[in-house]
């Protein structure tokens, strides 16, 4: 890895318009790490990293809670359940699907 494809936490707070302090306070929920520290301490961070944050950003817009994210990024579920099976679990109980047969019209 380039220290050229290392982006500071300021730089990845304004790609993803969010601020520094919600990067920081998804790296203490554990949810987000930077790739490495520069020699000054300044987190860096890579695409991965960029791509965690915006799949944190999607889920909880659908309404994922953080634990939920959690659960899905570590690829494990709870009680030893398989993350696939996990995030199904997770998004067959807080999305709602919408069929055809509950389309219906008020008289």
């Amino acid at each position: 890895m380039t220290q050229r494809s290392l982006v500071t936490i300021g730089a990845l707070a304004e790609r993803a318009h969010v601020s520094t302090s919600m990067l920081r306070f998804y790296e203490r929920e554990g949810l987000l790490r930077p790739a490495r520290r520069s020699a000054g301490g300044y987190r860096l961070y890579d695409a991965d990293a960029e791509q965690t944050l915006l799949f944190i950003r999607r889920a909880q817009r659908l309404g994922l809670s953080l634990e939920d994210i959690r659960v899905m990024l570590a690829g494990q579920g709870r009680n030893g359940i398989s993350g696939k099976t996990a995030c199904t679990a997770i998004c067959s109980s807080t999305c709602a699907v919408s069929t055809p047969a509950t389309w219906r019209h008020s008289p």
